[in-house]
């Protein structure tokens, strides 16, 4: 769990490691085809590489809905990516920034403790 700045009350919970395919989904979501008359052209769209990072690494997390219930994320994909784009834009922010911080983290664990061998990065 990874507590959001709002004293201790609101956590998320966030991948350690992605897939292949999850780690290729957020790359694939920073770019957009954009069509004009004669060619197709692609585009970075920072701000859909930004949610899709979001959706893939967000598990789960506390956050309240209007009523005061905690938003469940857990059901569907449809369900996490609406919850997310109803977000307030602070608390997107600080969700993004949460996750920023996290992916951080874990990369700088791995650089430190990086005795592993080949064989074991192959695991499944």
């Amino acid at each position: 769990k990874l507590p959001l700045d709002t004293g201790g009350q609101f956590w998320i919970l966030g991948r350690n490691e992605l897939s292949h395919e999850e780690q290729r989904s957020i790359s694939i979501g920073a770019f957009r085809r954009v069509y004009r008359e004669t060619e197709t052209l692609v585009e970075m769209d920072p701000k859909a590489g930004a949610d899709q990072k979001v959706l893939t690494y967000l598990v789960d997390w506390n956050v309240p809905g209007k009523d005061g219930k905690t938003i469940d994320i857990t059901g569907s994909v449809q369900a996490k990516r609406d919850a997310i784009k109803n977000l307030l834009p602070e608390a997107y922010a600080e969700i993004e920034a949460r996750i920023d911080k996290h992916v951080d983290d874990e990369a700088k664990k791995k650089t430190a403790t990086s005795g592993a061998t080949p064989s074991s990065a192959m695991s499944v």
